[in-house]
């Protein structure tokens, strides 16, 4: 198949890292002193920064500006990105194949990017992006098409021949909803929306070992 740019989340796509976001919800809510529900961290998942921070302060009454809860959260998550969170099985391998065809490639993630920073410079992965994005900087989740939209203006690549590889269900649907070409890529976290993410995608497969066959 035809690949001429690559569209690329980070946590659970490109890292095997959203454990690492599974109680960080929690954790910050109980360190304001206040008692999580029990869905906490399921609902964050579908959530940008910017819209974990307007939650926390509506649903739990958190007497902060959104822009301090988004730095308390992840004042948690910075020794996670340093140590904690390394590329899923064959990434490697797959960013290597696709640099040398050739192949621009860039991030858009709802992990602020100095986060992002911190885990491409641990695992020594800058080498293969142009370019982050993260909803933070665009201004709105993946709930919205925005963000990749901006991705595939900066790459300069065909549309038909630009794929993103996203975990996510909610984020494939509004990939197909704007008629992107999508990746799914199957990760635990994501295992509830396996069936749909499989019909959604234009290719899904279990791990990016068997993307040397297709691309």
């Amino acid at each position: 198949m035809k690949i001429t740019g690559c569209i690329f989340d980070l946590d659970g796509t490109l890292l095997d890292s959203m454990k690492l976001w599974s109680n960080v919800g929690h954790d910050y809510i109980v360190s304001m002193g206040k008692n999580p529900h029990d869905d906490l961290d399921k609902k964050l998942r579908e959530m940008s920064m910017q819209q974990a921070s307007a939650y926390f302060i509506e649903d739990y009454g958190i007497v902060k500006s959104p822009e301090e809860i988004a730095q308390g959260i992840n004042d948690i998550m910075e020794d996670n990105y340093k140590y904690r969170a390394f590329p899923k099985e064959g990434v490697i391998d797959f960013l290597e194949d696709m640099m040398k065809k050739g192949v621009k490639m860039c991030i858009a993630s709802a992990t602020d990017t100095y986060l992002i920073e911190y885990a491409l410079k641990a695992n020594n992965m800058e080498k293969y992006f142009k370019k982050i994005f993260s909803c933070t900087d665009i201004g709105s989740g993946k709930d919205k098409p925005h963000i990749y939209n901006e991705a595939l203006k900066f790459l300069g690549t065909d549309k038909e021949t630009t794929y993103v590889f996203e975990d996510a269900l909610y984020a494939v649907n509004t990939l197909k909803d704007n008629n992107f070409k999508v990746v799914g890529i199957a990760d635990e976290f994501s295992d509830d929306h396996r069936e749909f993410i499989k019909n959604k995608a234009d290719i899904f497969v279990n791990s990016f070992c068997e993307l040397k066959d297709i691309f």
